[in-house]
């Protein structure tokens, strides 16, 4: 399960040397820190500044020979990011500005605030009723603002009831800024489409309002995605290798199911090394197509049911448990990840096992 944000993908980009494009990919010039003359197949993305999922972090999109700058806003499973000057990602790798992904904030005292701000039908409040139901079993306290402002303990309570998960539907799509934003009102829209399996995706999304970013980013994740198969903003397909994670779990209600573009190859293939989306054939990989998949196996990804319970494993291991009176072991997971990662740095004895990162 992703928790945290990552730090720069430096996208294992290819030089054009010896290789000849295929049909619609890209060459680009230097943005942020891609050097020039990088190949980029279709549909394809690289990042050129920032840290994956965190607000601000350009990345380079590669559409049918098109090259574009895509600004991401921190809105995890928008359909699209907004595009921005490249020239934006070359003035801020000059500044040397770099986001803490520590700035993913948690909601203060283990208790998140809510408002609906649009207008729902009986039956989609219901659902949402039921959601918040089943995300009590994570522990945590969720109330209205209206509740907060009567809490004797307000003050200490979402920034004094200030600071809430304003939820809508007046846009398509169901989407959510990840983490506490402790501004006001943050985004979290959930349009009615959004309840055809029930209430699993409002559950999803409000992991996202959580701090949690989608299993199908984990760094072990031993999945493949189909760039011709992507449905929202290729900013959620991009691996976090730095974030602090919990065991990958097939079964989350944070995974994207085969229908978003992702799959588990069939066995046959399993000594196959398949192209991430940052990577590209020049590096010796395959390009990952539907015939790749195993559908049956694939099955398991992407439920909407409810959370798994490596779902509330993860929650409880980033807030606590009132129940249980057990703190939060985040902080122990990311010193323990980040030792094995210095660890496993000092081991590297330079053969070709590099090839493999």
């Amino acid at each position: 399960m992703k928790v945290l944000s990552a730090v720069i993908v430096v996208g294992a980009a290819a030089s054009v040397g010896a290789l000849s494009p295929s049909k619609g990919s890209c060459i680009t010039r230097e943005v942020g820190i891609i050097k020039a003359g990088t190949y980029i197949p279709n549909n394809h993305v690289l990042t050129a500044w920032g840290m994956v999922g965190v607000h601000g972090h350009i990345y380079v999109r590669c559409d049918n020979g098109v090259l574009t700058c895509r600004q991401d806003n921190g809105i995890a499973d928008a359909m699209e990011m907004p595009k921005v000057n490249c020239e934006k990602a070359n003035a801020n790798r000059k500044l040397g500005v770099m986001i803490d992904p520590e700035k993913i904030l948690l909601w203060p005292n283990q208790t998140m605030c809510y408002s609906y701000d649009s207008k729902f039908s009986k039956d989609k409040m219901k659902l949402m009723k039921e959601g918040w139901e089943h995300l009590k079993l994570t522990g945590l306290t969720f109330m209205t603002v209206k509740a907060c402002k009567k809490h004797p303990n307000k003050k200490a309570l979402c920034g004094g009831c200030k600071n809430f998960v304003s939820i809508r539907n007046d846009k398509p799509g169901c989407f959510a800024a990840v983490g506490y934003q402790a501004k006001g009102g943050q985004n979290f829209n959930i349009h009615d489409d959004c309840f055809a399996p029930g209430y699993g995706r409002f559950v999803h999304e409000v992991f996202h309002s959580l701090g949690i970013y989608h299993e199908h980013v984990h760094a072990k994740r031993n999945i493949i995605i189909i760039p011709s198969e992507l449905k929202v903003a290729r900013n959620n397909y991009m691996m976090k290798i730095d974030s602090v994670h919990t065991k990958y779990d097939e079964k989350s209600i944070m995974h994207y199911s085969q229908a978003a573009g992702v799959c588990i190859p069939q066995q046959k293939y399993k000594d196959v090394k398949f192209c991430d989306i940052v990577e590209s054939e020049a590096q010796g990989c395959v390009e990952p197509l539907p015939k790749h998949c195993d559908k049956d196996a694939s099955s398991v990804l992407g439920q909407r049911k409810g959370m798994s319970d490596e779902d509330i494993a993860t929650v409880k291991a980033m807030y606590g448990c009132t129940q249980t009176g057990k703190e939060a072991t985040i902080w122990e997971l990311q010193n323990e990840q980040k030792a094995a990662a210095k660890k496993g740095k000092k081991g590297d004895d330079d053969d070709d096992d590099d090839d493999q990162i």
